[in-house]
């Protein structure tokens, strides 16, 4: 019987392994449980006293492993609970030719200051009936109007004061740009702040929007895309409006394609974007065609000796000569007309 059993495993593994080698481990793992199930048996049945101080010890350790990091983990979770508020957020981003570098300010307008607040001072009161219970004293808690502003400022946002009781940060940044002269356009990403600050967790507005204030022809196409385009009155520089219209997948970034200085210019921007290649297509079409033959001999029959010569390959080319001398061959009179008289 032993050997069957045996037999079966070893056939079974065999099967598995082949199709899955991770059953190995579970295969090592289900006979390494099994031995020492066996041994904890055997203590147990000659020393089941032992076995059973052992027990409540193990039983005690493993509660407070689990019971000490659970406990910690709400306790951290109570005082970090995620507060969300809705932002109208505004960029105003401009190009700094002498450093060849972007100055971005940061707008944000908290929409849900008074209610952020409000929940604030709720955090605060919950965590003081907590320590109440704990065995200390209530403290006492007052609604702090700043605190909200501290928390931001604390992450690099600066007040600005209250847009009808709405909060004002301002934040100022500089991010280098590096333009190369090829290739002739190359994609640059302006990454947007994080809304988010210790338990304060903010989501953009749908009028979130970016302003670009940059020279002509100097971004071909963005992302998100361009709602307008207007060419300032003075001056060599143009004003985009970008929304910020993000779903919560996509990066929080505006990416930009920046074109080359060789290529900001009108006919440097028909090209990039396209627009000048279609009328092209039709003319150059046309132009192929009607001048087929003579590219043929000038062209292609040029290039194609020189592969076969460069290949050792001997080039066969039509005997024009042959065809010319046949078309001004003279004809071959007919055997059914009558002789001359």
């Amino acid at each position: 019987m032993k050997k069957v059993v045996v037999a079966f495993v070893a056939i079974a593994l065999l099967i598995l392994c082949a199709s899955e080698p991770t059953w190995i481990l579970f295969a090592t793992g289900g006979v390494v449980a099994g031995l020492w199930v066996r041994r904890l048996v055997r203590y147990i049945r000659r020393f089941p006293r032992k076995a059973f101080y052992l027990g409540l010890v193990a039983a005690c350790v493993l509660l407070a492993l689990f019971t000490i990091p659970s406990f910690f983990i709400y306790r951290m979770a109570v005082r970090n609970i995620p507060l969300f508020g809705r932002a109208k957020y505004s960029a105003d981003i401009s190009y700094v030719p002498v450093s060849d570098s972007w100055t971005v300010k940061d707008d944000l307008l908290v929409l849900d200051t008074a209610d952020i607040q409000r929940q604030l001072h709720e955090l605060r009161y919950r965590e003081a009936i907590r320590r109440m219970q704990q065995g200390g004293d209530l403290p006492k808690v007052h609604e702090d109007p700043g605190e909200l502003a501290r928390i931001l400022s604390s992450c690099g946002w600066e007040q600005q004061g209250t847009v009808d009781s709405t909060l004002h940060m301002v934040q100022l940044r500089t991010i280098q740009l590096r333009t190369r002269w090829l290739p002739l356009h190359t994609i640059k990403d302006i990454s947007l702040p994080v809304m988010s600050c210790q338990s304060i967790c903010l989501n953009l507005d749908s009028a979130s929007r970016a302003v670009l204030n940059i020279p002509k022809y100097m971004v071909v196409r963005t992302f998100p895309a361009i709602s307008s385009r207007n060419e300032m009155l003075l001056g060599e520089n143009e004003r985009l409006v970008l929304p910020l219209d993000l779903s919560p997948g996509e990066t929080a970034a505006v990416q930009l394609e920046v074109a080359s200085p060789l290529a900001r210019n009108k006919l440097g921007s028909l090209i990039l974007k396209g627009a000048i290649w279609k009328p092209l297509n039709w003319i150059f079409l046309a132009f192929c065609g009607i001048f087929s033959e003579q590219i043929k001999k000038g062209l292609l029959i040029p290039a194609a000796k020189f592969v076969f010569r460069f290949l050792h390959i001997p080039f066969k080319e039509e005997d024009s000569r042959a065809k010319g001398d046949e078309s001004h061959e003279i004809p071959l009179q007919s055997e059914t007309e009558p002789p001359p008289e």
